[in-house]
């Protein structure tokens, strides 16, 4: 995966990729202390736009608040405008977004206590997580032998960087195993979401997904949960086990990342024919409409760069 890109906005500057560096004593980097994002934008007949970028920013600003820090370095405001300004500089349409806070001075001894933080936000183009192969065809996935952070263990509501050491390890594992995708249970064996993504079940008409208290409550699981109810789908959180995925008629998984994309076999197990789903693929082709700015030009959350 390339990420490079010419500029970088950077402590609170736009300044040359090459040059947008943090010291290797940095403690963010030792102990997994940074708060980060994940956000898309896609060109649209209005121009390019980032999708739901408000809700990002918030949830950005809750990491920190998790992690004690009550006064950010960069408000609410602040850090839309910065996402912004780094597509501009590159020229960018469709492309990833990543912001980071992280610790600037402060932090030794395991101590949040009197720590100084900064920010910074880098893009670079983006097509498919996957690929397009993998959108039309699905992945294969396996069970994880790791279970996914407990509440009590890790703040999982936040995208706090040392918690994603449990996802790197699941997707490590699965790669072995010849698969794409890791599906992690929870401390009660019953499943939870993927390494970045959350995860539904389509059985005998029904469409399930884990209960929110389990997972990190994506931006796509709500979105895709809204664009089927508009669509005449109802869909039901529930606690789902391991052998309920194996007998599902489809699974899909959904994440900023990698949109919507169906898996097809777990565990060496086809799911449903093998094949992806009605509802995987109507979800699929709402959700790229939706962003892409041609299912609704005036959604809330479609957020024009050139303000159009």
């Amino acid at each position: 995966m390339n990420v490079e890109s010419k500029y970088v906005w950077h402590q609170g500057k736009i300044i040359p990729f090459e040059e947008a560096k943090i010291h290797v004593l940095n403690t963010s980097l030792h102990y997994g202390l940074s708060v980060f994002e994940g956000i898309r934008s896609y060109q649209t007949p209005k121009g390019p736009a980032i999708f739901r970028l408000l809700d990002h920013m918030k949830r950005l600003q809750d990491g920190l608040k998790l992690l004690g820090v009550e006064t950010p370095p960069y408000g609410l405001k602040k850090t839309m405008e910065s996402c912004k300004q780094v597509l501009k500089a590159n020229h960018l349409k469709e492309a990833y977004i990543r912001p980071i806070f992280y610790i600037k001075e402060g932090g030794w001894g395991l101590s949040l206590k009197d720590t100084s933080w900064d920010y910074s936000v880098a893009a670079w183009p983006w097509d498919s997580y996957h690929g397009e192969k993998a959108k039309k065809e699905g992945i294969k996935a396996v069970i994880s032998s790791l279970t996914r952070n407990h509440v009590n263990v890790s703040l999982t509501k936040g995208k706090i960087s040392g918690h994603y050491v449990n996802s790197a390890l699941a997707k490590a594992e699965a790669q072995r195993a010849g698969s794409q995708e890791a599906i992690l249970l929870d401390h009660n064996g019953t499943v939870a979401e993927c390494t970045g993504q959350n995860i539904f079940v389509v059985t005998k008409g029904k469409i399930l997904t884990p209960p929110s208290h389990l997972i990190l409550e994506g931006f796509t699981r709500e979105t895709v949960i809204e664009i089927l109810e508009e669509e005449g789908q109802s869909v039901s959180e529930m606690p789902l086990t391991r052998d309920q995925l194996y007998l599902a008629d489809e699974v899909f998984i959904v994440g900023t990342a990698n949109e919507v994309l169906p898996i097809i076999e777990i565990d060496g197990i086809s799911i449903g024919n093998g094949k992806p789903g009605e509802i995987c693929l109507m979800a699929q082709f709402f959700y790229d409409e939706l962003v892409h700015g041609k299912r609704n030009p005036d959604s809330e959350y479609i957020d024009y760069i050139f303000n159009n």
